[in-house]
């Protein structure tokens, strides 16, 4: 992949020697390509290192909403609830209109519910004075036949009615790729796959800090300079710390959060439903996806491996368990299960005696007096802030010339400028392609799905699909690696397209041809191809088994 500037991966990393960073940040999930993109806007000399693939921690396993945190209200987090709201509205508003869409979300209350529902309706009242009337639409309260109306299966026994009220979602990791690439076009450099061993503080004599960095795919070591490190590894933010020889990190508490991906045919849900589980005091909720339902989510303490989460069958059943409560005229079973996912995410604070809901989703930043930062906690919604807040005080003490940035990032993200044409009809080359694709490279990729069919003009057969289980081109794969960073198979199909997330097999009969038609682009000898297809199939594997109880428990 080359970077905006014409500079290879191997370029990059052979300019160490000579390149003297501004600021290097250490993190690829949101929170760092929020950070990495507005450093760069500002001018700064940016640098990006990520140990594994973009997003693949938590910013690939969240609940992949963009929400204000109607629950928090419960907890007196006002001043968070706020932000999200302020920051959803500026995301599907100016930033990312192109992923970040409106849901509609519906609560039913029942005699054992808690709040009940004029406590919630009050609730969502301050929800919109706090989101300053730039929600969608504002709230309705529902009676029972107006839930039934609007959604058909779902439980109304003893129902007491209802609540309906918006809020939106987004593919987390298109999110953050996108995110990526605004970063590159603003001058950063971006490289997965970079293992930070250790970190040689600057001196008097140097005045910069030399990041020890190992290459998981091709074994090198390099050294990235920078005047300023910023450590944005979330939920391995303490470990971060510890391998850069810090002795005291942020005390962070890990929350574990399971997510199943089922076939909406079986449910046909038309709006988010969002309940209170009574039995573990839970919020759950049920998101329709086009053909599929994302159900979740646990949510518990985790103090195993944070690079290999467990799915244990307590987790599977609890939900299965939940959405039977949600449509009691179905019955799904572990088989039903198309996809699931565990992820973590760090929550600041460590108080005792709250439960993992109730913790807050606020950040915190510490600043070394060396040109050490940090930051962790905070939120999908927020990650924009976020950065922004960081930023401003990394300025403040190293750059203050750039306190204030040329280019705000309220401006649209990479896919982000929509166009007069949205669905890209007419384009040369486009007959080749079903409107339903062009569909699915608009909804996908927003404004960047004309570059695709630039693809499909040179290659015609790139313009075919993948899997007739899925909307996806060849094109797509020309475009994740030339454009996306993509280094392994792994990378397209779980993070550049939805095969592992949504296809019904999870792509496993199109993963040979992705990655022989890959091999080419990226040198890869038979060894190597059989090694990604291996790995990729062992990944699914080892999910399925998680989902059918075979795995560790």
């Amino acid at each position: 992949m080359k970077q905006t500037d014409g500079l290879s991966r191997d370029a990059i990393k052979n300019g160490f020697s000579e390149s003297l960073y501004d600021v290097a940040v250490i993190g690829g999930g949101i929170t760092g390509s929020g950070i990495a993109r507005d450093a760069s806007n500002r001018g700064l000399k940016t640098i990006l290192l990520e140990k594994d693939d973009f997003a693949s921690g938590t910013s690939s396993k969240s609940g992949k909403l963009v929400h204000g945190g109607l629950r928090y209200l419960n907890y007196g987090q006002f001043r968070m609830v706020y932000e999200s709201c302020k920051e959803r509205h500026y995301l599907r508003s100016k930033v990312a209109p192109h992923i970040v869409k409106p849901v509609p979300f519906l609560i039913s209350f029942y005699p054992e519910s808690s709040p009940g529902r004029w406590k919630v309706a009050s609730g969502l009242f301050l929800y919109d004075i706090l989101s300053l009337y730039r929600n969608v639409r504002g709230f309705r309260v529902l009676s029972k036949h107006d839930l039934t109306k609007l959604e058909p299966g779902l439980n109304t026994h003893q129902s007491k009615g209802g609540l309906r009220f918006w809020d939106c979602m987004s593919l987390d990791y298109r999110l953050t790729i996108d995110t990526l690439k605004s970063a590159a076009e603003s001058g950063a450099h971006l490289l997965n796959y970079q293992t930070v061993k250790t970190l040689i503080k600057k001196t008097a004599e140097k005045p910069w800090h030399e990041i020890i960095c190992e290459d998981s795919i091709d074994r090198t070591q390099s050294i990235p300079r920078a005047k300023v490190v910023i450590n944005a590894a979330g939920a391995w933010a303490d470990d971060v710390l510890e391998s850069l020889g810090q002795k005291k990190g942020f005390g962070l508490k890990i929350s574990k959060g399971v997510h199943l991906v089922l076939d909406n045919s079986d449910y046909q849900v038309k709006n988010a439903i969002g309940f209170h589980d009574i039995e573990s005091k839970r919020q759950i909720y049920a998101v329709p996806w086009g053909n599929r339902l994302l159900l979740g989510t646990t949510d518990s303490f985790y103090t195993e491996s944070k690079d290999q989460i467990p799915i244990y069958e307590q987790d599977i059943e609890y939900l299965l368990k939940s959405v039977k409560k949600i449509f009691p005229g179905i019955h799904p079973k572990r088989k039903d299960v198309i996809s699931a996912y565990a992820g973590i995410r760090p929550l600041i604070g460590s108080d005792s005696d709250k439960s993992e809901s109730e913790m807050s989703r606020d950040f915190e930043i510490k600043i070394d007096h060396d040109g050490l930062v940090s930051i962790t906690g905070g939120k999908l919604t927020t990650y924009r802030h976020m950065a922004q807040t960081l930023m401003d005080q990394v300025c403040d003490r190293y750059f203050p010339q750039h306190r204030h940035p040329d280019t705000s990032t309220l401006s649209p993200i990479s896919g982000g400028h929509m166009t007069q044409n949205p669905h890209g009809f007419g384009k040369p080359g486009q007959g080749q392609i079903s409107q339903e694709s062009i569909r699915h490279l608009q909804e996908y990729y927003g404004s960047n799905s004309e570059k695709i069919l630039d693809y499909v003009e040179k290659n015609k057969k790139s313009g075919d699909l993948i899997s007739p289980d899925s909307p996806h081109i060849w094109a797509e794969i020309d475009y994740g690696l030339e454009h996306e960073f993509a280094m392994t198979l792994a990378d397209i199909m779980i993070r550049r397209t939805t095969l592992y997330l949504f296809a019904p097999d999870n792509g496993l009969k199109a993963s040979e041809a992705i990655a022989r038609y890959m091999a080419p682009r990226l040198n890869w000898n038979e060894d190597r191809i059989r090694h990604e297809i291996s790995s990729y199939q062992s990944q699914v594997s080892q999910m399925k088994h998680m989902v059918e109880g075979k795995g560790k428990q």
